[in-house]
Order: structure tokens, then sequence, then C-alpha cells
């Protein structure tokens, strides 16, 4: 017992070796400098043109996850705040989850209470004294914005008595996001696209060895084999997510650390990064909106692969959970969001039948029967995929 006692208090005295600094390593952390990009510049030269002209520019930022969407934004936001430009601000709001209310609340800097969203949205046109900058995060996780995007698309032939000028930024994971809109909406917006790339793996090695000179108490702590080595398997395994890369490096330095090593080896990132990949893909499977949950499922749990069948089973569970299915065209707009995150592959193949969608997990089955058991509170029937090509009646 004394020498189990003497072994705890030596795990608590112990001086870090390597790591000094965790924050940079956290998703939401602002570098001072940032891996310089195609899409990056055309984001800060489209945005400068509304800096200077106050000419609306709205923009439609999309990417898988980890490409560097939401930092860019951040980025541009603290750049805009160091002009110092008094007749301008620049707003970042995170949509998740959130309505129209929501959203123009945080706009407009206070909680709206009592008031519908067409008055709100109103309010914030009418009472606003400077023109807006707004750059509206996870766009596609918002709640019903139709109405809130058209108003803000052209603010002064809605409201005659708006005095602001406002250009969008709308950031996504969903290339297709904007499909989701009515065509007033999208014709008003006018939306120009940039797209953010997957990283290479020279540009997640730059990130990596930034990070650790400002995180690792030791120059040395780790060297551009063991970054290499990392940025090749979030490459290979995680298209290129920078988050997965970040969490991996700082696990690896803990790993070490944890075994009286000053040194990040290779061996510490073998014993590490599958349980970082699984944590981060689990994250993902949780965020989804519950639909869409029920597809990925219906896909890890169907054998052949197809969309048909994989859309039936999905009715099937849908069904059993007393929810009323998406339509067929929904289905397959939303399996090109869960292809976004990472989570499944869409093909084409040729058969004898013609060209047939297929939709491959790129997720364990058992983990997100898991997550879905627990979310759901039903257990999954594993079984149900035997019966998966047949057609279910439409309702």
């Amino acid at each position: 017992m004394e020498n189990s006692r003497v072994e705890l208090k030596k795990m608590l005295e112990r001086s870090t070796n390597i790591v000094k600094r965790t924050d940079v390593f956290d998703i939401a952390w602002l570098p001072p400098n940032i891996v310089l990009r195609e899409p990056i510049k055309e984001l800060f030269l489209q945005a400068g043109a509304f800096v200077k002209y106050r000419h609306p520019n709205n923009l439609l930022v999309v990417g898988a996850p980890g490409t560097g969407k939401t930092l860019s934004a951040r980025v541009l936001m603290s750049e805009i705040h160091d002009l110092k430009k008094t007749d301008l601000e620049c707003v970042y709001v995170n949509c998740r989850d959130k309505n129209a209310i929501d959203i123009i609340g945080d706009i407009y800097g206070e909680e709206l209470r009592g008031v519908s969203g067409p008055e709100a949205i109103s309010k914030f046109l009418e009472t606003g004294k400077k023109d807006y900058l707004i750059i509206l995060d996870e766009i596609d996780r918002a709640k019903g914005v139709n109405q809130l995007l058209y108003l803000l698309s052209r603010p002064k032939e809605v409201n005659m008595k708006c005095p602001i000028n406002i250009s969008l930024i709308l950031v996504t994971n969903n290339i297709e996001w904007d499909r989701e809109l009515d065509a007033a909406t999208r014709s008003s917006l006018q939306l120009s696209t940039i797209i953010f790339e997957r990283y290479e793996v020279k540009q997640l090695v730059s990130i990596l060895k930034f990070r650790a000179k400002l995180a690792f108490d030791n120059n040395r702590a780790v060297d551009d084999p063991v970054l290499n080595y990392i940025a090749n398997i979030v490459f290979r395994e995680a298209d290129s997510d920078t988050r997965a890369a970040l969490r991996i490096l700082l696990a690896a330095a803990q790993d070490a650390e944890k075994r009286g090593s000053d040194i990040v080896s290779k061996a510490n990132v073998d014993k590490i990064y599958k349980e970082e990949l699984e944590r981060l893909e689990k994250l993902r499977i949780e965020s989804l909106g519950l639909h869409r949950l029920l597809m990925a499922l219906a896909i890890a749990e169907t054998s052949s692969g197809t969309a048909t069948d994989i859309y039936n089973h999905y009715r099937r569970i849908a069904i059993k959970m007393k929810m009323y299915p998406k339509q067929k065209s929904t289905f397959y707009y939303d399996t090109n969001y869960l292809a976004s995150q990472g989570l499944v592959v869409r093909e084409h193949r040729s058969t004898k039948k013609g060209r047939v969608l297929m939709i491959v997990p790129k997720i364990d089955k058992t983990v997100i029967q898991s997550i879905a058991a627990k979310r759901l509170s039903f257990t999954v029937d594993t079984e149900a995929e035997n019966s998966a090509s047949e057609e279910l009646k439409p309702h």
C-alpha cells in the first residue's frame, strides 16, 4: 500500500518533459501565422473588395472537416478588426442548432425574446449603424434560415429604412448545401464558391512543425521524420483533417512523457494514433442530426452497399422509431453530406442492370450501432440487413 502511494506521488510531482502549452493544439486557438493557400488568398481578396467598396459579395466557403475553413474565417475577422474601421463590423456566428432569431441575436449582440424571425431581422436592419461582414459558420446545421438569408442578401430592397450594406460569408462542410435553399434565396444570394481542398502532406508537416515549436519545451522534442509519419497517417486515414494531426501529435508527446522520455518517437505515435482517430470519428457521428444518423447506420448495416437497399433499410429503421422517413431525393443529398464528413464513400459502378450508386461506409459498424443505440434508446436490429433488398411501399 505504501509503495503505491509513493508511485502516485511521483506521478503528481513529475515535471513536464515535453509539453509546455496545450492551447496551441486546440481547434479554437488562433495562430499568429497560417499556411497560405489559394482559397485563403481568394477569401481575403473577395472580403477585401467589400471592405473597400462596400458592394456586397456573398461567399460560400466549402471543404471537408479540418481543411482550414473556420480558421481562415476567424483570421479574416481578426485582421478586419485590426483595421479599426469605425463604419464596419465583422461578426462571426457559429450556426449549429440555431434558428434565425438566435443568429440575429448573436449578430445584434443581445438575446431577442418575444419577437418573430421577420421582426428580429427588421429590427436589425432598421437600427444598424455600421456596414456588416457576417460570417455564418456551420450554416448547414442551422434551422430554417431561408428567409433570414434572403432578407440579409437584399436589405435595402426589403426594408427601405435600412441604412447599411451587408455581405455574407457562409461556411459549410457540404459542397451541395446551397441546394437546400429555395430558388428565390439562392438567386438573391448569388454566391461565389471558394473550395478548401484537403491539405497535402507537406502542408500538414508545416502546420505540425509550427505548433510543436510553440508547444514543446524542447525544440528537439520531435523531428521531421516523426512529423512526416503523423502527416502521412492523417493524409491516408483521416482525409488530411488537421484536427486529427494535432490531436495525434499532442497525445504522442504526452505518451512519451508518461514513459519518462523527452523525445517523441514513431513508437509513441503508433501507440495512440488509432485511438485518436476513433475518437474523432465518434465525434463526427455524434454530431449528426437524427435522420443522418439513421442513414449512416443503414449504410453501415447494409451488406449489398447499393443506394436502393440502403434507403429501404433506412426507411425501416425510421418507421421503427415512429419517424417519417425522408424522401429519396433528400436521402441522396444527405448521403452526400455524410461523404463530405469522411464517413462514407459514394461511387457509381457499372452492373448488368446499368450504373448503380454504391455507398460504402468508412466507419466501423459496431461503433455507429453503439452510438445510435444510446442516442435513440433502442436496440439495433443487426439482422435487418438480411432483408435490405425488400421494397417498401411508398407512404
